[in-house]
């Protein structure tokens, strides 16, 4: 039973990295990542990624992209976190890991 479970969120999280891997801006996989993985909030991002490269982020731009990413996209991306949400992702990762 619990190796069924663990087979089942194995996949679910090899999904997400795999749609997630479909995003062709690497600097949106970063903030997806940076919010869901990581668990940051847009400033703590926004200073994450200022420490990369030349364009300034603020924690309103941060939040602009992604709300801009989850309304406009056509990824499934947008469903599962829409569906599972902040919380639930991060728990599959720490589960798996």
């Amino acid at each position: 039973m619990l190796k069924d479970k663990r087979y089942k969120l194995e996949k679910a999280i090899n999904h997400l990295e795999y749609e997630l891997n479909q995003i062709d801006d690497s600097e949106l996989r970063m903030l997806i990542r940076y919010r869901y993985e990581d668990n940051l909030n847009y400033v703590q991002i926004a200073h994450r990624m200022n420490d990369y490269g030349e364009k300034i982020y603020s924690d309103d731009s941060v939040r602009m992209k992604l709300n801009r990413f989850f309304e406009i996209s056509t990824s499934p991306l947008k469903h599962i976190f829409s569906r599972l949400g902040t919380l639930a992702i991060i728990s599959l990762t720490l589960v798996i890991n």
